[in-house]
């Protein structure tokens, strides 16, 4: 969670000096480590060139999604992106770690109230 929020507040400078494509980079990477990252895309309605950012966006994007499968093959990609998906959605439900909800689910048992604390 440090790196993510190291790379999210390095965005931030990056934006500032001009430096979109890098900024970019930066969200991409903590959106493809932690999927909650994406939110953080909405920072391009605060700068201009608006759709040169969608476009680096999508680019920058698409590169790190076929980067890895020039290393290991399209059909062993394909296939560790569809577990780590799976993974994603089983997340939640496997532990809770250290977290807010980890501590309330230690003190409060609440794991049956997941819905109404998340």
């Amino acid at each position: 969670n440090a790196l993510i929020a190291g790379l999210l507040i390095a965005s931030l400078g990056l934006w500032e000096k001009n430096k979109s494509a890098l900024a970019i980079l930066c969200i991409s990477i903590a959106t493809f480590i932690k999927p909650f990252a994406i939110v953080f895309f909405v920072i391009w309605f605060f700068y201009d060139k608006k759709w040169k950012n969608v476009l680096t966006s999508i680019a920058i994007c698409t590169i790190l999604l076929v980067l890895p499968m020039m290393v290991v093959g399209m059909q062993a990609g394909i296939t560790t992106y569809l577990q780590w998906l799976a993974l994603l959605k089983q997340d939640h439900d496997v532990s809770f770690g250290i977290s807010v909800m980890g501590v309330l689910n230690l003190i409060f048992d609440a794991v049956s109230y997941k819905d109404i604390v998340i």
